[in-house]
């Protein structure tokens, strides 16, 4: 007996397996808010959040449903790297911004 996977690229396997999704409010012509996020994957969902904890009123702009983007594609994975490895980075840039630039990538998601 074969098994065939069932792929589908335009949704996250992480929304096949997640509980249904909560009920969202369609945007409507009269909203204010402190801030405005454009995306609801990774980054804007935890911007959001931060925000809402430092007591900002907030609204989320996601043009499908939360998580549909590259972010929910990727497993939730955010690593970092660049493309050169600090020496070459060194040479390409100087010493100072080369160090920066690699500190900035190393260090950038904690």
């Amino acid at each position: 007996m074969s098994h065939k996977l069932e792929f589908t690229p335009q949704r996250s396997a992480w929304l096949r397996t997640a509980s249904p999704p909560v009920a969202t409010p369609a945007v409507g012509n009269d909203i204010s808010a402190d801030m405005l996020v454009i995306g609801g994957g990774i980054a804007g969902l935890n911007a959001a959040l931060r925000c809402v904890e430092l007591g900002r009123d907030v609204v989320v702009l996601e043009a499908e449903e939360f998580g549909f983007g590259a972010s929910g594609r990727s497993g939730g994975q955010l690593i970092p790297g660049l493309k050169h490895d600090p020496e070459t980075l060194n040479q390409i840039l100087g010493e100072k911004a080369g160090r920066r630039l690699a500190h900035f990538a190393g260090h950038g998601l904690r």
